[in-house]
């Protein structure tokens, strides 16, 4: 058979054969002939010709022939069986993680937990908060925060997997360590963070005083919902937190109310929500109220919505310095997203200065990105 007639043969063979494959791969599979880590028409090249040569195993060994010389019939079903074994080699995959919040002094144990189905995975970081490990086999972030480490932190990690060649996928946890004040029931579990209860209202928690004030993390939305109460008159948001002084103001000569404002981040902005607030004193002085409002986008990240009044009701005795719980409840009309912050708050009649701000983390930390693979 003459040469030319052999290369237009093979010419219209693979021409044949790569309609009926898959895209090019990029990891190592049988059928890779030439070890490019691709089952492509150099591959088909040297299977097509093993139809005219008297030992085709020899040309490339990982396909599987019965007999020799082979029929055209059998390579065809033997590529087509290879190549489409012969898939790409994705990025571990990473699972979304909420904000991390936990407390001074309480232990951390907080898993990634990639997933990924080529072979063992390595974890690794470059900027760990002083005193934290990520644990190369495990992925997961151990650390013990100091008293006088508070505040948002953010974790920029890599997880590599093994196969060929390596894929590498890129993310970031976000954790807010705060100090335990003397309110807070705390409920830790290390892999997971902290949540934390109030005690009764007959137990007064609040002579200590609030606690040093941290930043809010500001992280990609859902798993950076987060809802705050803030009260000041004069100059910025004040966002209040437990053991904070809230004022009641006179609406008539029998009633009082209080002001808050709220933020807010994930609901969607210009559309209306449902805020539900309840106020509690151990003395009968009370609210239970369902607002329909509007959130206002911010520059600060966190959309707004300001001035709320909440009328209180019920007997009126001797206030100042009595303390009551402030649950709000924000909620999107299909009561698809829901998010609350329940505060032990002191009463007052008489005016208070406005409390400091402290501003989250300006620009989001960056988003999950896979790196694909080399080749």
């Amino acid at each position: 058979m003459s040469s030319r007639f052999r290369a237009a043969l093979a010419s219209v063979f693979i021409a044949a054969l790569a309609a009926s494959l898959p895209a090019a791969a990029d990891a190592q599979c049988a059928g890779d002939c030439n070890d490019d880590f691709a089952v492509d028409d150099g591959d088909l090249a040297v299977v097509v010709n093993a139809i005219f040569d008297p030992e085709p195993t020899l040309i490339c060994p990982d396909l599987v022939l019965q007999g020799t010389p082979a029929r055209a019939s059998e390579l065809v079903q033997a590529v087509i069986n290879t190549a489409n074994a012969c898939i790409a080699n994705t990025a571990p995959a990473i699972p979304a993680h909420d904000v991390y919040r936990s407390y001074s002094g309480y232990e951390i144990a907080l898993p990634i937990a990639a997933e990924d189905p080529d072979g063992p995975l390595t974890y690794s970081a470059d900027q760990l908060p002083e005193g934290a490990l990520l644990e190369p086999d495990t992925g997961i972030l151990r650390w013990m925060p100091s008293q006088d480490q508070i505040g948002p932190f953010y974790v920029p990690f890599r997880v590599t997997d093994s196969g060929l060649p390596p894929a590498t996928t890129e993310g970031t946890l976000a954790l807010r360590i705060t100090p335990l004040d003397s309110c807070s029931i705390p409920s830790c579990d290390p892999a997971s963070g902290c949540t934390s209860t109030l005690p009764p209202l007959t137990e007064p928690c609040c002579s200590q005083g609030p606690v040093a004030r941290v930043a809010e993390v500001l992280f990609d939305c859902p798993e950076g919902r987060v809802l705050m109460v803030g009260r000041n008159h004069g100059v910025g948001f004040g966002r209040m937190q437990n053991c904070d002084k809230l004022r009641l103001q006179k609406v008539t000569q029998a009633g009082v109310s209080v002001i808050v404002h709220i933020a807010a981040r994930c609901f969607k902005v210009n559309e209306l929500v449902r805020l539900h607030a309840l106020i509690e004193s151990p003395l009968g002085l009370h609210t239970a109220r369902i607002e329909t409002i509007i959130l206002r986008p911010t520059n600060s990240g966190f959309d707004q919505r300001l001035n709320l009044r909440l009328p209180m009701v019920g007997t009126m005795p001797e206030i100042e310095g009595m303390e009551a719980n402030v649950t709000l409840t924000l909620e999107d009309p299909f009561g698809d997203l829901e998010v609350s912050e329940t505060l032990r708050l002191l009463l007052t009649h008489t005016p208070i200065p406005d409390l400091p701000d402290v501003l989250p983390m300006v620009s989001p930390p960056r988003s999950p990105t896979p790196t694909p693979p080399a080749g």
